[in-house]
């Protein structure tokens, strides 16, 4: 009897042991899911809040793409436009909307030379408004461009012509 009350004393003991170990390891989840918990509410902030950085960038990038498009430079085209015209042979006594029309009709010569000369010996420009910037027919006029601008700045700001060397009588 003796060993059967020291078994049964022990199978207590054991059971005591294994329902504290329980209550442990239920108190360890409990507190398991509340960090779980926590940091999926963390998680879910900040993704909210890289939402929001990422629109709020991508809306600032479409503006700023917007604000600096090539069709934004109205100081530059107030310079280049009567300058294409100019070199077109268009008339640019007449409203813009006039001579950017004549300008976008201005075709390349079927020659494939850049320009043609008029009998009074006036170049007239034929760019390829659809071609590559960069093929032989408009680097021609780019250079022509450049260097009407060139030669204009040099004549009207002093100052540039002083950092440049550049004097009107030779």
């Amino acid at each position: 009897m003796h060993s059967l009350q020291a078994t049964v004393m022990q199978i207590m003991v054991d059971i005591r042991n294994l329902t504290e170990g329980k209550m442990n390891l239920e108190e360890e989840l409990t507190r398991l899911k509340e960090d779980n918990k926590m940091v999926t509410s963390h998680l879910d902030a900040l993704e909210q809040s890289f939402a929001e950085l990422q629109e709020k960038g991508e809306v600032a990038l479409k503006q700023a793409s917007s604000r600096t498009s090539s069709n934004d430079h109205t100081a530059v085209k107030s310079i280049i436009q009567p300058l294409f015209c100019q070199l077109c042979g268009i008339d640019c006594s007449h409203s813009k909307k006039v001579h950017v029309a004549a300008l976008a009709a201005v075709k390349p010569l079927d020659s494939g030379e850049p320009l043609e000369l008029t009998a009074e010996g006036v170049k007239i420009w034929h760019p390829n408004w659809l071609g590559q910037v960069d093929d032989k027919l408009n680097a021609k006029f780019i250079e022509e461009v450049t260097e009407r601008v060139y030669n204009n700045e040099k004549v009207a700001v002093p100052l540039f012509n002083n950092v440049c060397g550049y004097s009107p009588a030779g």
